[in-house]
């Protein structure tokens, strides 16, 4: 649906170092990177209409713009 542009990473025999490293607290927990940029970041599972809107802002999402933005 989304052209190839999305990759999915599912690790649960990752250990709980790497759980801790990310600050998962929670499973499941939506980790989302753009450029090598965490862009999102929840605990919980997403509703599959908010799952969509959240893929749609990532794609849209100019990360040069955004952190030029920050400061």
């Amino acid at each position: 649906r989304h052209g190839g542009r999305l990759r999915r990473r599912h690790c649960p025999g990752a250990g709980r170092r790497l759980a801790s490293a990310a600050g998962i607290k929670s499973i499941p927990t939506l980790m989302v990177f753009k450029q090598g940029y965490l862009v999102f970041n929840q605990a919980g599972a997403l509703p599959p209409d908010a799952l969509e809107d959240l893929v749609n802002q990532v794609i849209d999402l100019d990360v040069e713009k955004a952190l030029a933005d920050q400061g």
